[in-house]
């Protein structure tokens, strides 16, 4: 009968007749009845599965009984079954780790790419650090370089209305020489007594005279101009006869005693007449003396003109 005959047999009651036993078990590795190789505790010397045999049992060596194939197949059904539940375990453990080291290479890496994308960043930073100090650099340069240039154009500027002021000066001083030699020229050939308002001194520097105007000077001094000068013939009407006006007389002025008030020019000289003197006491004369020249009258004309700009200036 068959193992499965008798399992079969088993199973429905197990009341049916067992065959012949089997010999019993011989261990390879010692040579001892009653257990497998594998599960050998004392192996002969050099037995290649001395260490993968496992330790027998001690009532199956006494006993020497075999283990019944019913028998042995549960057995290595348990062990098979502690042994897939501990590779179970196992494989649950090796999957949490390799879980754990996944999620710690997944933090690591965004670790690191967290410290990339910062270091980018320091640097874009940092570049455009550089570019902005660049520009500001550049700019205050150009600024620098403007009001340099700015600099020069006004010191340019100045020197030129320095010599443009300079040289109207000049023109405006020989315009002003000119001038008083004309008038002084013109009142020794009208003979007029000539009134000290500015002492002498103050003119020194335009006494200048060239040979020409010495040489007119000297010429002219024995003229004179009985008649008053006109500026052009006078102006003639068809139906109007020509109009006869008397002769201007200037009414003579007794001053007062202790004021001494010097006469006015005019575009238009009159002949000279002469005054009575007045005595007046020396605090009086040093005091009229200063004022003089202290403050020059105001006349008309180009000389008015020329002293009152030496006035102010």
């Amino acid at each position: 009968m068959s193992n499965d005959q008798r399992e079969s047999g088993r199973g429905h009651g197990g009341n049916q007749e067992r065959g012949p036993r089997r010999p019993p078990l011989i261990c390879f590795a010692c040579g001892e009845e009653g257990h497998y190789a594998t599960q050998c505790r004392n192996p002969r010397p050099g037995w290649r599965g001395a260490q993968q045999a496992r330790p027998s049992s001690s009532t199956d060596s006494r006993r020497g009984r075999s283990y019944s194939p019913h028998k042995h197949y549960r057995g290595s059904t348990s062990e098979d079954r502690e042994a897939q539940s501990q590779v179970k375990e196992i494989g649950d453990s090796v999957a949490t780790l390799r879980e754990y080291i996944e999620v710690e290479c997944a933090k690591k890496e965004a670790k690191a790419r967290q410290k990339a994308e910062r270091k980018e960043a320091e640097c874009c930073a940092m570049e455009e650090k550089e570019a902005r100090e660049g520009k500001a650099k550049k700019k205050a340069e150009k600024a620098r370089e403007e009001d340099e240039r700015v600099a020069a154009i006004r010191k340019d500027m100045d020197l030129h209305v320095k010599l443009n002021v300079k040289e109207a000066l000049s023109r405006a001083c020989a315009e002003f020489r000119e001038a008083i030699v004309a008038a002084k020229l013109h009142e020794k050939m009208k003979g007029k007594k000539k009134l000290n308002y500015v002492p002498e001194e103050e003119f020194s520097e335009y006494e200048f005279v060239g040979s020409d105007m010495e040489e007119i000077c000297e010429r002219a001094q024995g003229l004179s101009i009985n008649e008053k000068w006109k500026g052009g013939s006078e102006p003639v009407f068809e139906d109007s006869p020509p109009m006869e006006l008397p002769a201007k007389r200037t009414p003579k002025r007794t001053p007062k005693r202790g004021i001494l008030k010097p006469a006015k020019l005019t575009p238009r000289l009159t002949r000279s007449k002469t005054k009575a003197k007045v005595r007046l006491s020396p605090a009086t004369k040093d005091r009229i003396t200063s004022a003089v020249k202290r403050k020059i009258p105001a006349t008309t004309g180009k000389i008015g003109r020329y002293k009152l700009r030496d006035e102010v200036m």
